[in-house]
């Protein structure tokens, strides 16, 4: 049981540090690896894949009209299995 001062418990947990991912632009490696040389077990997680019509930005981008059909990809990177880095991506699904 917790120690007990008056009305108050106090309550005692050990928090885990976040590992932090070394590297820089000067080294053209992917994040996978640059997780795997700080001795780290690497992953990812789909939080989102779906089809749907693009928008003026999307559409800019990828040099398509607005509106046409186009794949949303969003993953998040974990380090020892710590969310690390989320990225997007979306592609004409007309390739996919």
């Amino acid at each position: 049981m917790p120690p007990s001062t008056g009305n108050t418990t106090l309550l005692q947990r050990q928090i885990t540090p976040v590992p932090t991912i070394r590297g820089g632009i000067e080294r053209l490696t992917g994040i996978m690896q640059l997780i795997r040389d700080q001795g780290l077990a690497p992953g990812s997680r789909i939080i989102d894949f779906r089809y749907d019509k693009s928008d003026t930005e999307i559409s800019d981008k990828l040099l398509l009209k607005p509106g046409s059909e186009v794949v949303i990809l969003e993953i998040v990177k974990v380090a020892a299995g710590c969310p690390r880095i989320s990225a997007n991506a979306s592609g004409a699904a007309s390739i996919w």
